[in-house]
């Protein structure tokens, strides 16, 4: 066989191939002397019945299995072959650096493969143990655990082994799946002939599409032209097998089953879709066609045509092998195999779970882990936070109702992370969707369908489905470096417009408790005080840290927890309105430890919405707290409702404390709110501010004629607008107004750098550590077609306003790279201890009127230490966020505006529409005597008063706690048969 390789291209003789083949003849020996009787069984299987098949199929795939992992057995057998291995990459406790060289997606595919290729293993464990009496799942961690160390410890004895500790994870999950998958096959035998099977394959194919193009490098690879694509297609071969021939053993045998398994998905689609195996060989021929011609507009891939015949293979494979087995599982049932006698116990079975469950929970598991290995910043605490919420909603769903609304504002890690366009908090509102979902009971056939809600709804849902298409989702565009990190990008659209999809969302798991006669609103209004509580929290510290508690003279304007500000806007005065009556609300009717607490809350709420200095948050604060209690004083005070169970003392106590202090509660409240507020407003930048009214009002009528001169003209653009998501890019190109300054990522021969363009005030910036009375050293490269200057500097800076700093520019004029080195002093920058200790601030601005382009950023201290992240920009903006000082070119200064710019007349209909029936459903609700509904009103009322002079809606996470306010405060209705909340009834005193 050595010999003959000699007269075959690319082939060599190697004697260490004959040690091989005569080790391999050996193994064959022995196997045929010692298990002759097993592999004879294993050929008459095939002509026996399925279960005789199915078993020693699955058998051979362990042995399989076991080679696989091992292969090529290249094991190491010096003392200078392992300190190489400990020094190489090969290797990690967690990560081996090899499985991250191509990125979250690729490392993430990998990882999941590693656990689907345990899952047959799993099978023959779960139906060992039944055959021995035992539960299927029993043991299934603990051979797991022992089969991955077993593999890993041996993979780190091989020279070409990756040894890590996430694939012992992989294959304890792997392993506990496949025996409770054998554990649970009979649940599954009619999916292909029930509509659920039917209604699960779209969803998983949506799920499916995406993973498998990012995987085959869609959003990590730049994409070239046709000119390029034309050349690829000459250098293909079309031969079968040729690219696997041209390589390693290890290395096709590792292609082969990274395309099967790739692949194999669409055969369990087809199997669900009840389509034959011929239809799924033909739709993955059809596929992978499409991948792998898309690899030859893709730099760095050339399409491999034997990859077609893999995918069909794989899918035709899995989809009769599916037939075979739900065949025999039929079968099954049908004729109960014999089971050892059972002794009765009294121990009753847990509950079996469902099929929309386990897909939950694995999609849950698939977020954190994607989390853990993707998010820029404490990955794997923010991975394990979201399964422990996971776990917290399992047993108490109702509990995402305050959970959201509380981490609304608190859950935000953009300065730190640099991810703004899918961050932290939508990560747990899926988390919150998909366990809500699978934990509540769906709507049974004739429950009360509210059809003008479900009218609304889907008006909205249509106007802002157009908008974001309009907004440039279409033409699509696939997406490159800047798509997800630039208010500018066409999918900025699907960045504004999450807000809306996760309240629609929502809206189907309110109608659920609705429906189960559950109140979720004392739950949502615990979250917002919560949430007030905690941006209290946040600006008590910023104000002590930067210009001081009491100075009232400063023009520091407070920010809060708030990132989405870094571009302007009215975030904190809106969350601080919106919680207010609800503050109010624990004052008036709980019991005495939360009536102190609320006590207590509610000057520091009135504290902290006076330092933002916002007139038009002064007077919607004003609105909502003046709002809340006058639903209290008016709110009629009526005996339990029938059938309600008599009032407990402490309530009864609580409830004649109220009696005596109906009026002085309230009027004391207020009392509290002047005196807190007197002081700061007396302060000279409050009035200044306050003087500066009527100027400001005709900045905003010339912002708003600006905005609507900016549109398109035709009938398209004025009934549904320019498109949600686009006003900062249309500004840019279009608007009178002066011009922000740009930023986009570029790449030139695989180097990712950042340009940053001329225009108002930009500052790109990442928090570092820095010590007071210290030299550091900032070095970067520059280069610009003209004569620019680069401006950096050391602040002491929360988001907008900076304290100390000090500064340092470079220039250039060259159009290649220069390096440059800026040394800056620290001097009393960084000093403080404790919580008083400012966060402090790298910050890059360009002031020159031509753009630069700027790449390898460090800055070095006394030591050599580099504090700056991705400084060479080849995580894209990951640990970088900007700031601004002109808000005008980013947000529109009035939401109607906003709304008929973005989303045209038809948009500000449903809007108008949705807000109303709010308004009208919730007051209607007040009026009947149920003071929550009165709160939820007069928090509404407060917040639409700020978005009347300033955009709410372009924040995602306001547009979503708007449109919940508008649905949450009337959930309770007559429809469902529910009383309302008085304050005589015992639900008063239940938050």
């Amino acid at each position: 066989m050595e010999f003959t390789q000699l007269f075959f291209p690319q082939r060599t003789f190697s004697r260490n191939d004959v040690i091989a083949e005569v080790i391999g003849s050996l193994v064959g020996i022995l196997l045929a002397a010692n298990w002759s009787d097993w592999f004879s069984q294993l050929l008459a299987s095939w002509v026996g019945t399925l279960d005789q098949l199915l078993v020693r199929a699955l058998q051979a795939y362990a042995v399989g299995y076991l080679v696989f992992s091992l292969f090529p057995f290249d094991f190491m057998i010096s003392a200078g072959e392992f300190a190489g291995k400990l020094n190489a990459d090969g290797w990690g406790w967690f990560l081996a650096g090899q499985t991250t060289e191509r990125g979250a997606i690729v490392l993430a595919a990998k990882l999941l493969a590693e656990m689907l290729a345990v899952v047959p293993v799993g099978v023959m464990l779960g139906r060992r143990n039944q055959l021995r009496g035992r539960s299927a799942t029993g043991n299934a961690l603990l051979y797991g655990g022992l089969l991955g160390l077993a593999i890993e410890a041996i993979q780190f004895l091989m020279f070409s082994g990756v040894s890590q500790g996430a694939s012992l994870l992989t294959r304890i999950g792997g392993m506990y799946l496949g025996a409770l998958f054998w554990q649970e096959r009979r649940r599954f035998r009619d999916l292909p002939n029930s509509g659920v099977g039917k209604r699960l394959a779209p969803w998983l194919g949506l799920l499916y599409l995406p993973a498998l193009v990012a995987v085959n490098g869609w959003f990590d690879h730049s994409w070239h032209g046709l000119e390029l694509a034309g050349k690829t297609v000459a250098e293909t071969r079309f031969l079968p097998f040729y690219y696997h021939y041209y390589t390693t053993e290890q290395a096709a045998l590792l292609s082969v089953a990274a395309v099967a398994l790739m692949y194999a998905p669409i055969g369990g689609l087809a199997w669900l879709r009840r389509l034959s195996p011929a239809v799924a060989f033909w739709l993955a021929l059809l596929v992978a066609g499409m991948i792998e011609t898309s690899k030859l507009f893709l730099a760095g891939f050339h399409p491999d045509p034997t990859n077609l015949l893999i995918a069909a293979f794989a899918a035709w494979s899995l989809t009769s092998l599916l037939r075979q087995f739900y065949s025999a599982v039929a079968d099954e049932v049908q004729q109960p195999e014999e089971r050892p006698v059972k002794v009765a116990t009294t121990t009753a079975e847990p509950a079996r779970i469902a099929v929309s469950s386990w897909f939950s929970l694995a999609g849950t598991l698939a977020l954190a882990a994607w989390v853990a290995v993707d998010f820029p910043i404490y990955s794997l605490l923010l991975a394990v936070l979201l399964l422990a919420y996971a776990a917290l909603l399992w047993f108490r769903p109702q509990l995402l109702w305050m959970v959201i609304p509380a981490a609304l504002p608190l859950l935000d890690l953009a300065p730190w992370s640099g991810r703004f366009f899918l961050d932290e908090f939508d990560f747990l509102v899926m988390v919150s969707l998909a366990l809500g979902y699978v934990r509540t009971r769906a709507l049974q056939r004739g429950v009360y369908r509210d059809w003008w809600a479900l009218a609304v709804t889907g008006l909205l849902a249509l106007t802002l489905t157009i908008s974001a298409l309009r907004g440039g989702l279409l033409p699509l565009s696939l997406p490159d470096v800047n798509a997800f990190t630039n208010y500018y990008s066409p999918y900025n659209a699907l960045r504004a417009g999450k807000g809306a999809l996760w309240a629609l969302l929502l809206f189907g798991l309110i109608r659920r408790f609705e429906a189960d006669g559950r109140d979720i609103r004392g739950l949502f209004a615990g979250g917002m005080v919560v949430g007030l509580a905690g941006i209290v929290a946040v600006v008590v510290w910023e104000r002590a840290v930067f210009p001081g508690l009491f100075n009232f003279a400063d023009v520091y304007r407070v920010t809060g927890p708030f990132s989405q500000m870094h571009t302007g806007g009215a975030d904190i005065e809106v969350y601080l309105t919106a919680a207010v009556p609800f503050v109010v609300l624990l004052v008036m009717i709980r019991t005495l430890w939360a009536r102190l607490v609320g006590i207590l809350l509610f000057p520091a709420a009135t504290y902290a919405l006076m330092v933002t200095f916002s007139r038009a948050g002064y007077a919607g604060y004003g609105i909502a707290l003046a709002g809340a209690c006058l639903v209290i004083l008016l709110s009629p005070r009526k005996g339990p409702e029938p059938g309600a169970p008599p009032v407990h003392a402490n309530h009864a106590k609580g409830l004649g404390v109220f009696a005596l202090s109906r009026w002085a509660l309230p009027v004391g409240l207020l009392a509290l709110a002047v005196v807190v507020a007197l002081p700061i407003y007396s302060g000279s930048f409050a009035q200044e501010r306050l003087s500066q009214v009527r100027a400001d009002l005709a900045v905003r009528q010339a912002h708003w004629a600006d905005t609507l001169a900016m549109r398109d003209s035709g009938l398209a653009s004025t009934l549904f607008g320019m498109g949600f998501g686009r006003f900062p890019e249309r500004h840019y190109w279009r608007s009178s107004e002066p011009r922000a300054a740009s930023y986009r990522l570029e790449s030139e021969a695989g180097n990712v750098f950042l340009r940053l363009g001329a225009g108002l005030s930009l500052y790109m910036e990442q928090l570092v550590t820095v010590q007071p009375h210290r030299d550091y050293v900032l070095h970067l490269a520059l280069r610009s077609s003209q004569p620019v200057t680069l401006s950096a500097s050391l602040c002491e800076k929360w988001l907008l306003t900076s304290g100390r700093c000090v500064f340092g520019t470079a220039a250039s004029e060259g159009r290649q790279w220069e390096e440059h080195q800026i040394r800056l002093a620290s001097g009393e920058v960084g000093a403080g201890s404790g919580l008083l200790h400012a966060p402090v601030k790298l910050s890059l601005q360009n002031t020159s009127a031509a753009s630069l382009d700027l790449d390898n950023v460090r800055l070095l201290n006394e030591d050599g230490a580099d504090l700056t992240d991705n400084g060479g920009f080849s995580r894209a903006l990951d640990r970088w966020f900007f700031s601004v000082d002109d808000d005008l070119p980013w947000h529109v200064w009035s939401m109607p505006v906003a709304i008929l710019f973005e989303q045209g007349v038809i948009g500000l209909l449903a809007f108008a529409v949705m807000l109303l029936l709010g308004v009208w459903r919730t007051g209607r609700r007040a009026r009947q005597g149920d003071i929550m509904a009165g709160c939820f009103l007069a928090s509404l009322l407060g917040v639409l008063f700020i978005g009347s002079v300033d955009s709410i809606i372009d924040s995602p996470r306001f547009l979503l706690l708007l449109l919940l306010l508008c649905r949450v405060g009337w959930m309770w209705s007559e429809t469902v048969g529910v009383p309302a909340m008085r304050l005589s009834t015992p639900q008063t005193s239940r938050y």
